[in-house]
């Protein structure tokens, strides 16, 4: 079968066969494990993750490829083209289970829904929108949530309220307070009325109608059991950076983000080594590509730990990106990749957190609105601009200020552009939001210098 012939896993040309382990934001050690022996066994050379809580493994040939499936399939674990789109997607709060403010844990909840709605694709009625669900523990958690169109909220008294994302982006309460065990009646009816072009106004008419018209046993409530952990704390305690406190007493997670979301191979190798023995351990992923190793005691925290030296530290290093503009056709530029590669050089200049803004690239213009809004945001222009030099550019849109339009920037200069602006707000002992509400002409002049295209003596 040649290359092109395999749907699902190849379409653009440089990116070989690609899969997704399909985890959906929970994996165990022993899926770590498989990753672990896949890499060894296929040669692979490139991971990342996804905001759907995948892995996707890249530039792999078709004999490979042929054998990772039947890995994956003896294992257990699904695995997909990554070109494949689902229609229906269920997310949860990372750390589901384990938050200390959590009314109850809705990772079970979220799993029941994935298994629900599991081949109801064809009934979204949309070619190319994404009807998303999200199981929220507490408030915090809907931080993550902005672009979902139904979300549960745990309540006390195992109850949801029931948020709705109107045609203006914008969340009304659709049901205050609803038994959650009767979720699965609000999935089905939500599916029936996606994209039939109501408006929040005309749509709880439609939704209470429709759900009048379920039979009883479809509003039946269902029980869903509830995840346990077992694993009791030893009474010691432990705190910093990337540790976060679950609310299991003296058991804590730690949080890892690699630059743009890239996988460096060997991390796999040293997070198996480190949590090998380790009892009723899991791991998360949330929807911003971050990787948690929880139910860790606090003596066996700083092993995960010492696997993460190389992810970020600070808030830009911790910049989002889109996971799908490096397997789009129409992207010229892969977000995480680029990402990847500017912050590790912007390490080496040692910033104090928050010299530098946030920021993200996308893959070209259209975005497809899957860019995430950091502070700075750099469009990639398909075209070279006329009267420019040849080259590839991008359009920088300051997000915090109002997405306020800087100008076009020749993509190389980009390096050297957030290397002065952490210069001049580091020289200024300030950060990076502070020091642009007190110097916005400055910020102007400073873009305009580096939209300029270079001279040959300067390049």
């Amino acid at each position: 079968m040649a290359i092109e012939e395999r749907e699902g896993y190849y379409r653009k040309p440089g990116n070989g066969l690609v899969a997704e382990l399909r985890f959906f934001g929970a994996m165990t050690p022993e899926n770590l494990k498989f990753i672990e022996d896949s890499i060894r066994k296929y040669k692979i050379n490139k991971t990342s993750l996804t905001r759907d809580g995948h892995v996707r493994v890249w530039n792999m040939k078709e004999e490979a490829l042929d054998g990772l499936l039947a890995d994956a399939d003896a294992a257990g674990i699904p695995c997909k083209g990554a070109y494949v789109r689902d229609k229906i997607k269920v997310f949860s709060a990372a750390l589901a289970g384990g938050e200390e403010k959590e009314a109850f844990d809705v990772r079970p909840y979220a799993d029941k829904a994935r298994e629900f709605l599991n081949g109801q694709d064809e009934k979204v009625q949309s070619k190319h929108g994404i009807l998303k669900f999200y199981f929220a523990g507490q408030e915090e958690d809907l931080r993550e949530a902005a672009d979902c169109d139904m979300i549960f909220v745990a309540q006390e008294e195992k109850t949801f309220r029931v948020l709705v994302r109107d045609e203006k982006g914008e969340f009304f309460t659709l049901a205050q307070k609803t038994e959650a065990g009767r979720f699965l009646s609000y999935l089905q009816v939500a599916v029936q009325l996606y994209n039939t072009g109501l408006t929040g106004e005309t749509y709880r008419g439609a939704f209470w109608k429709a759900m009048g018209e379920l039979s009883d046993a479809q509003r039946e409530p269902v029980g869903v059991p509830a995840a346990e952990v077992n694993k009791t704390g030893s009474g010691n305690f432990t705190c910093g950076p990337r540790i976060i406190k679950q609310k299991q007493e003296d058991l804590y997670a730690v949080e890892c983000h690699h630059f743009g979301g890239i996988v460096p191979i060997a991390f796999w190798m040293k997070l198996a080594k480190a949590i090998d023995g380790y009892e009723d351990i899991v791991l998360r992923m949330d929807r911003n590509m971050n990787l948690f190793v929880c139910n860790l005691l606090a003596e066996e925290v700083h092993k995960p730990l010492d696997a993460m030296t190389e992810a970020a530290f600070t808030q830009a290093e911790r910049s989002s990106v889109s996971d799908r503009c490096g397997l789009c056709v129409h992207g010229t530029v892969d977000p995480q990749v680029f990402v990847s590669v500017l912050l590790k050089e912007m390490r080496k200049l040692r910033f104090y957190d928050g010299v530098l803004p946030t920021f993200t690239i996308s893959g070209c213009e259209r975005c497809c609105h899957t860019v995430p809004k950091e502070d700075l945001v750099f469009v990639t222009q398909s075209e070279t601009p006329e009267g420019r030099n040849p080259g590839r550019y991008c359009r920088v849109k300051l997000h915090m200020d109002a997405d306020k339009d800087l100008g076009i920037m020749p993509q190389q200069n980009i390096a050297e552009y957030l290397m002065a602006i952490g210069a001049m707000v580091q020289s200024a002992e300030s950060d990076f939001t502070t020091w642009y509400q007190n110097n916005k002409e400055l910020m102007t002049k400073l873009t305009d210098l580096y939209c300029q295209d270079k001279t040959e003596e300067q390049a």
